[in-house]
C-alpha cells in the first residue's frame, strides 16, 4: 500500500531520460543528413534500443520477475518517485481520495462478510432447539465448536476493518498536512510510519478493549443469544471476551436488560420497527410518528418536538430523528418465526399423545 500510495501521489511528468536524449541527439544530427542516411540512422537507433531493452528485461527477470524492466518502459519506478515530494495540487487531492474510496470499498465488503457469518451463528443456535428431542452430548459439543469458530473469525473479520480503518486515518491525516504544509519531502516512509505506530497500538490491545463497544460484534453477540435465551439478559462482554491486562476500574459494566420485542406505545409485537437516533430507544413507527405529530404547536412544523415517551427519557424527539430500524424488525420477525414453528411441535406432539 505505502508503494503504491508513493506512486499514485506523484504527478506523471518523469519520462525516461535515456530514451529522450537519444532522441534529441539523433534528430541534431538528421537535420544535416539527407533522406536515406538519416533512414539508415533511425533504424540502427531503434535495433540498439530493441536489444537494449531485452538486455534489461532478462536482468529484470533474474532479479524480481521482469518487474523493473516493466517499470522502466512504464516510466513508473519506486527509485524514481518514492523520494519525491508531494505537492499541495489536485492530482495529489484525487490521489489521495481514490486510495480512500479503496479502503472504503473494501471495508463494506468485509462488513458484508460479518452479517453473513451473523446469519450462520443464528442459524448454529437455532439448530440446538429445531431437533426434536435436542441434541446428543456428541452433536452438542460439535455445535459449540461451530459457533466457536465463527466467532473467531468475526474478531479476525473485526480486526481487519479496524485496520483498515487505520489506514484510512492516516491518508486522511495527509490529506489535511499536504493542505497545512504545502507538501511532504516522502509520502512513502510518512505513510509507513504513521499506520505501523497505530496498528502496533491496536493490536496490542485485548480483545475486550477491541470489541467490547463494536457495533457488529455486538449484534453479533446479541443476535445468536437471543435465538435460545430472549427472556433470559445476555451475558456481559467482560464475561465473553478476554480482558487480558486491561484493568481498568473506572469502565464498568451494568446488567444487561432482557430485550423486549413489544413496542412500549402499543404494547404488541413490532412490525414496523423504528429507532431514535438520539435516545437508541425503539418504537412502533405509526405510533411514534403520531406522539411526536399530536405534541402542542403547529401539525405541519415537521421540525416540532417533544419529549421520549419511555419513563425516565427526558431526550427531545423529532421526526427526523426517527429512523426506520430494518435490522431489529428482522430479529423481530425472526422471534416470532421461531415462536410459531415450535407451537405447531408442540401441538403436533399433543396430537399425537391424544391418538394414542
Amino acid at each position: 500500500m505505502a508503494d503504491l500510495l508513493a506512486e499514485a501521489t506523484q504527478e506523471p511528468t518523469a519520462q525516461d531520460g535515456r530514451r529522450r536524449n537519444r532522441v534529441v541527439e539523433s534528430s541534431d544530427e538528421d537535420d544535416e543528413q539527407p533522406q536515406s542516411k538519416r533512414s539508415k540512422r533511425r533504424r540502427a537507433a531503434r535495433d540498439a534500443e530493441n536489444e537494449e531493452e531485452h538486455e534489461e528485461g532478462e536482468e529484470g527477470e533474474h532479479e524480481d520477475g521482469g518487474q523493473e524492466a516493466l517499470d522502466d518502459l512504464n516510466g513508473w519506478t519506486i527509485a524514481t518517485f518514492a523520494d519525491k515530494p508531494v505537492g499541495n495540487s489536485s492530482y495529489t487531492h484525487k490521489a489521495l481520495d481514490a486510495q480512500r474510496s479503496q479502503i472504503k470499498m473494501t471495508i463494506d465488503t468485509l462488513e458484508l462478510h460479518v452479517k453473513t457469518l451473523i446469519e450462520v451463528g443464528i442459524a448454529i443456535e437455532d439448530a440446538r432447539v429445531t431437533k426434536k428431542g435436542g441434541l446428543n452430548g456428541a452433536e452438542e459439543q460439535q455445535s459449540q465448536m461451530m459457533f466457536e469458530g465463527i466467532d473467531d473469525q468475526v474478531k479476525k473479520s473485526l480486526d481487519h476493518i479496524n485496520l483498515l480503518k487505520i489506514e484510512d486515518v492516516v491518508l486522511k491525516a495527509i490529506t489535511e498536512k499536504v493542505k497545512d504544509d504545502g507538501q511532504i519531502d516522502d509520502i512513502k516512509e510518512y505513510y509507513k510510519q504513521q499506520c505501523e505506530q497505530r496498528r502496533e497500538k491496536y493490536m496490542a490491545q485485548s480483545e475486550w478493549s477491541k470489541f467490547k463497544s463494536d457495533e457488529l460484534y455486538c449484534e453479533f453477540r446479541s443476535s445468536t443469544w437471543d435465538v435460545n435465551n430472549h427472556d433470559r439478559p445476555q451475558p456481559l462482554m467482560s464475561d465473553i471476551l478476554d480482558k487480558g491486562d486491561d484493568e481498568d476500574d473506572s469502565d464498568i459494566e451494568t446488567g444487561q436488560a432482557t430485550q423486549s420485542y413489544k413496542c412500549p406505545l402499543t404494547m404488541v409485537d413490532f412490525k414496523d420497527a423504528h429507532t431514535s437516533r438520539s435516545c437508541k430507544h425503539t418504537y412502533e413507527g405509526y405510533a411514534i410518528k403520531e406522539h411526536i405529530l399530536s405534541a402542542p404547536g403547529n401539525a405541519r412544523d415537521v421540525d416540532k418536538a417533544t419529549v421520549c415517551p419511555i419513563s425516565g427519557c427526558n431526550q427531545m424527539l423529532k421526526l427526523a430523528d426517527i429512523f426506520p430500524n430494518h435490522a431489529f424488525q428482522k430479529k423481530v420477525d425472526r422471534h416470532l418465526a421461531r415462536q410459531e414453528e415450535r407451537g405447531q411441535e408442540i401441538a403436533g406432539d399433543r396430537t399425537v399423545h391424544e391418538i394414542i
